[in-house]
C-alpha cells in the first residue's frame, strides 16, 4: 500500500496527514465553526467540549462561563486543541490544531446575526463565514452576561495544525 493511499488502522482507513499553516487552519475553522475544543482535566485525562468558534485577530475565540471547569482546565495548562470537521459533501477533511490559550479581558463575542446580510458578514473581521442565526433575545442575554463578568472569551492561538480525512 502506498503512502498516498493510506494505511489500515484499528478504526478504519486513514489517509496521510498534511501539515496546515495557521492561516489555512483559521480559514477552515471560519468555514466550519462548530468544533470540539480539547483540554486536559486536572487528573491529566483528556476532555472535549462542543463549541462555537469565532476566528478573530489571528486566533480562535470561544465564549463560555468564567466559573466553568472548562476555563479552569484550559487556563491551568495554557494549551488546547481543536478538532474541526468539514460538513461539505465534497470535502472529507478533518482539522486538528494545537495552540496556546489565554483569557481575553473586556472582550465580547456574540453579535446578532439573524438579520446580517452577506455583505455585512464579509466586512466583519471577527466572524465565521457560516454564521448561525442568533436571535436578538439570546444575543442580549449573552451580552449582558459578558458585561456582568459571568461569561468570558478564551482565545487559542494556533501553533501547529494538520489536515487528515475522516475514517472510512
Amino acid at each position: 500500500m502506498t503512502a498516498a493511499a493510506g494505511h489500515a488502522g484499528a478504526y478504519g482507513v486513514t489517509k496521510v496527514r498534511r501539515a496546515a499553516t495557521p492561516s489555512e487552519a483559521l480559514g477552515f475553522i471560519g468555514r466550519h465553526p462548530h468544533v470540539y475544543l480539547l483540554a486536559r482535566r486536572a487528573d491529566g485525562y483528556p476532555t472535549g467540549y462542543a463549541m462555537m468558534a469565532k476566528v478573530c485577530d489571528a486566533g480562535v475565540d470561544f465564549s463560555t462561563y468564567r466559573a466553568s471547569v472548562k476555563v479552569k482546565n484550559l487556563l491551568r495548562d495554557g494549551v488546547a486543541a481543536i478538532l474541526a470537521v468539514s460538513d461539505d459533501a465534497d470535502d472529507d477533511r478533518v482539522l486538528y490544531a494545537e495552540g496556546q490559550v489565554s483569557l481575553l479581558q473586556d472582550a465580547t463575542f456574540v453579535e446578532e446575526t439573524s438579520q446580517l446580510d452577506e455583505e455585512t458578514s464579509r466586512r466583519q473581521p471577527c466572524s465565521s463565514s457560516r454564521k448561525p442565526a442568533v436571535p436578538a433575545e439570546i444575543t442580549e442575554k449573552v451580552s449582558a452576561r459578558h458585561e456582568a463578568g459571568k461569561r468570558c472569551v478564551l482565545r487559542m492561538t494556533i501553533e501547529r495544525a494538520d489536515f487528515s480525512t475522516r475514517l472510512a
